[in-house]
């Protein structure tokens, strides 16, 4: 703003393997085109980020998540590999004990002026491959002075303290319960909860939408559902599309 106070994030349209050639990881200025880029990475025995990736993930699946780096961070056991290890091989390193508990995710960030977050949906898998359970969460952020900080919990583990209806937070956790119960609403957990149970028993294609909310036609078990879900559609049907 005309403070210059940061008053809003958002998050880049395409990752780093999405972007590919055009992250010019050695060409911060774009001072090539992408044939010429491409040239200069060969005669340079050079590799762009998401082919350093595919080098990590590689080396990963062959030897174990343990990386070794120099003083600076960047990678030293993996050869053509250059970049820092900013955390991937503990991103490895959880995704192995994931696999090992059964647990698969599909995830998506969005960020709305102030508003951002992230939010996912987790799943683990029978033993022939297919979902045994569904669970939906969302990690919020917020700014505050120019300052951006996510939220220290989730909007599962908020439970009744996330106050979906009790902005203000006027009332006791008992009584908002009561208020609850009393007007036939429901905390955002449990509406997760029902678009979750239902998808991983119907799916979601059968889901239509008004805006982001469900349309008034909605099944009879989603009554209760009121909250904005078209992200959370999104996720469901990304995990139930992998994991049949």
């Amino acid at each position: 703003d005309e403070s210059n106070t940061v008053t809003s994030y958002a998050f880049k349209a395409k990752t780093k393997k999405e972007l590919r050639y055009d992250y010019r990881m050695h060409d911060g200025g774009r001072t090539m085109s992408e044939e010429d880029y491409k040239k200069y990475l060969k005669d340079n025995n050079k590799l762009e980020w998401f082919e350093q990736a595919e080098l990590l993930e590689a080396y990963f699946l062959a030897n174990g998540t343990d990386l070794q780096t120099d003083d600076q961070g960047h990678i030293t056991n993996v050869a053509s590999v250059t970049i820092a290890d900013s955390d991937y091989s503990l991103l490895a390193k959880q995704a192995v004990e994931n696999a090992k508990q059964g647990k698969v995710y599909s995830w998506l960030a969005y960020s709305e002026g102030t508003s951002i977050g992230i939010i996912w949906a987790e799943g683990t898998l029978k033993s022939d491959g297919t979902l045994k359970t569904l669970k939906l969460d969302e990690l919020q952020g917020k700014m505050s002075n120019g300052t951006f900080s996510w939220n220290a919990k989730t909007k599962q583990e908020l439970k009744y303290d996330y106050r979906m209806h009790d902005g203000g937070r006027t009332m006791s956790e008992e009584d908002y319960k009561k208020y609850l119960k009393d007007n036939n609403k429901l905390e955002w957990f449990e509406q997760a909860d029902l678009l979750a149970n239902y998808a991983l028993k119907n799916g979601v294609s059968g889901l239509t939408l008004d805006g982001t909310k469900l349309s008034s036609n909605k099944p009879q078990a989603l009554a209760g559902v009121s909250i904005n879900v078209n992200h959370y559609i999104q996720v469901l049907g990304d995990l139930l599309n992998t994991w049949k």
